[in-house]
């Protein structure tokens, strides 16, 4: 049975998410309002960061996805879906570098039986390669 602090927690991460899919579901004109409120609601659940990221990434809206990733890095390390999106849009924006760097940072964070772990060190590697490479 959950404790009362774990059925709050749970309620205030589905009240969140509940801002989060209007926000994603409403067009560019008003999910701002929804996003702001989500994360004001939850501004340390680094998942959520990841989620809104996405959005403005399949809108095209690279700047605002990174910026996105990058915060929901600084408040919730641990949210590793931050650094493999972050380091996945670098490099897919030939910025390899700045892959490595992440890459090498963000690599602490991720447990050892995390599912994303491999693909994560398969993009440092390839981005070493070609950073050497564009040099």
């Amino acid at each position: 049975e959950p404790s009362l602090w774990e059925s709050v927690e749970s309620y205030h991460h589905s009240r969140t998410f509940t801002l989060y899919m209007v926000g994603a579901k409403m067009g560019p004109d008003h999910r701002e309002e929804y996003f702001a409120r989500a994360l004001e609601l939850d501004s340390a659940y680094g998942v959520l960061y990841f989620n809104i990221g996405c959005v403005f990434r399949d809108e095209g809206d690279i700047a605002r996805a990174e910026e996105l990733y990058r915060a929901g890095i600084d408040v919730d390390p641990a949210a590793t879906k931050n650094w493999l999106a972050l380091a996945q849009m670098l490099g897919a924006n030939r910025r390899f570098d700045e892959v490595v760097q992440l890459t090498e940072i963000g690599r602490p964070y991720f447990a050892p039986d995390d599912e994303s772990l491999p693909q994560f060190d398969a993009m440092a590697k390839r981005a070493k390669q070609l950073a050497r490479r564009s040099r």
